[in-house]
């Protein structure tokens, strides 16, 4: 809401200079200082573990977890019917990267929701305790496996969410456990697939945007399907996953698909999209939305 009110203001000064005629120089100065005061403003954090000050359907909270040494922020939005409607459960959206993919997740599922293609839903975001950049993305080695015994990787972080943040918000909120959704971007897309392929029948579905295929320390997703095969004889899941033409490793992209698709699982299904024009940067909206659109009616693929 914050950053609305200095876009109005630069479009309303720009009229009225418009207006006046004046001359190039002051309207470039105009500009740079209103630009100068959007930064101050969204510099500033945002109030943390209250109730969010402009939708009093989102939560913050703390989560201690035995499998890590510090604890996860929680993001939890409600839908805007959880308060009336007390007699109805809501399926579930866990997200990773919860300090920035929580928000996202809301505003395109609230436009999915005016156009009725989604349900309701309650969104969970897996965060960090901190508002630093740089301890977020240290923070992020969770999402992929661990080459150290002393390192916390995403075997753990599948752990808390199995064992402990999953049950925390059954047990907290009206949840449908029939219907549980996990999406991820880049390295959170790979964990995506990780989860798929470790605990399917736990997700109805799962969203990967731009999963990292490549090895990483002597493991990787293509590792992770061939140890599944050995133990199983189907896949009930349902995986949308995307990549953008512009990004590296299209070659990898394909080869996961193909040997996703080879198996032939008979309880499996899968939609795979490349984007024209977008690289890893922009996949992280892109691919957020396409996928959420897809993966609620992925029973109709």
């Amino acid at each position: 809401m914050h950053k609305m009110f200095p876009t109005l203001t630069i479009a309303f000064l720009l009229f009225l200079l418009s207006c006046a005629t004046p001359e190039p120089v002051t309207v470039t100065q105009i500009v740079e200082q209103e630009v100068t005061r959007i930064v101050e403003v969204t510099a500033e954090p945002s109030p943390s573990y209250t109730v969010d000050t402009f939708d009093t359907q989102q939560y913050v909270e703390l989560l201690e977890s035995v499998y890590f040494d510090e604890p996860f922020r929680v993001y939890t939005v409600l839908p805007l019917s959880y308060d009336t409607e007390t007699d109805k459960s809501y399926p579930v959206l866990y997200v990773t990267d919860g300090n920035y993919d929580t928000d996202l997740a809301d505003t395109i599922i609230q436009n999915l929701r005016y156009q009725r293609a989604v349900p309701e839903v309650i969104i969970v975001g897996i965060g960090y305790d901190t508002n630093a950049d740089a301890e977020i993305m240290e923070l992020r080695r969770d999402l992929l496996p661990s080459s150290s015994e002393t390192e916390e990787g995403a075997a753990e972080l599948l752990a808390f969410l199995t064992e402990e943040l999953i049950p925390h918000v059954d047990s907290s909120y009206r949840t449908n456990p029939l219907r549980r959704f996990l999406a991820g971007f880049s390295a959170g897309g790979t964990f995506a697939i990780y989860t798929m392929l470790n605990t399917a029948d736990l997700f109805e579905g799962f969203v990967a945007t731009s999963p990292g295929l490549a090895e990483f320390e002597g493991w990787s997703l293509f590792d992770e399907v061939e140890r599944y095969v050995t133990t199983h004889d189907d896949l009930p899941a349902n995986l949308y996953m995307s990549i953008g033409k512009d990004e590296e490793g299209q070659a990898l992209y394909t080869a996961f698909e193909d040997k996703l698709r080879s198996q032939g699982f008979a309880s499996f299904k899968m939609k795979s999209d490349v984007f024209e024009g977008e690289n890893h940067l922009t996949m992280w909206m892109v691919g957020m939305q396409r996928g959420l659109r897809e993966i609620f009616i992925a029973r109709s693929w």
